[in-house]
């Protein structure tokens, strides 16, 4: 990605005009861009020479590392289940109460 790609994304993320799922999404776009990709998906390692650390990027978009990291889990956790990710996103509906119901789901399923 450019550089006028990463400036785009970082304009996007401090709008705050994205849901929560959306901004994690925005969020792992930049990080990826910036060389954080496996460490953002848990298989650790170093980062590229070049890469930014999560707390940096979240620095960037306005917001404290946690948040960027809790926005990340709940995007993750809610990957499978579009149409809850999709309230959440909206407003519709708080994050426990998604979490709540993909878990009813699951013990059904």
């Amino acid at each position: 990605m450019s550089a006028r790609t990463d400036h785009a994304l970082t304009l996007n993320l401090i709008r705050r005009q994205l849901g929560q799922i959306s901004w994690a999404k925005t969020f792992r776009k930049k990080a990826e861009n910036r060389g954080l990709g496996d460490r953002l998906r848990g298989k650790g390692g170093r980062p590229a020479d070049n890469a930014a650390t999560v707390a940096a990027l979240a620095e960037e978009a306005g917001v404290p590392a946690r948040t960027a990291r809790y926005r990340m889990q709940v995007a993750d956790e809610l990957e499978d289940e579009p149409d809850l990710a999709e309230q959440v996103d909206r407003g519709d509906m708080d994050v426990g109460k998604a979490r709540r119901k993909k878990r009813e789901r699951e013990v059904v399923g």
